[in-house]
């Protein structure tokens, strides 16, 4: 995995929002993940505790907390000088980041 994670966007905590780098339109947390999986396999999502392909965490939530699936998000793709993410939208128009997305190694 990449170590030089996007500076100063951190994992998603209540109150630490940030107004910056998630520039993309927004999503569901659902339509985020069913555009990775298009992508394809080689895209990995990490919570803070496990990696996940996007089918895996998609096919997680869909069966333990399908609610969530509707919440509004940002889908950043990772490109040759940062990660990606998917950001939860705050209702103040900031966001924190919920999963980190990476390009997995060859």
């Amino acid at each position: 995995m990449q170590q030089n994670l996007t500076a100063g966007v951190r994992w998603g905590v209540p109150g630490e929002e940030r107004r910056h780098r998630c520039h993309t339109k927004p999503h569901t947390l659902r339509s985020a993940l069913e555009e990775l999986i298009r992508l394809g396999t080689e895209y990995v999502v990490l919570d803070r505790r496990t990696e996940w392909t996007a089918w895996e965490l998609f096919a997680w939530l869909e069966q333990h907390h399908p609610a969530r699936l509707g919440l509004p998000m940002y889908l950043r793709l990772p490109d040759q000088h940062q990660d990606g993410a998917i950001c939860q939208l705050t209702p103040s128009g900031g966001f924190f980041v919920l999963y980190h997305i990476y390009l997995r190694s060859a």
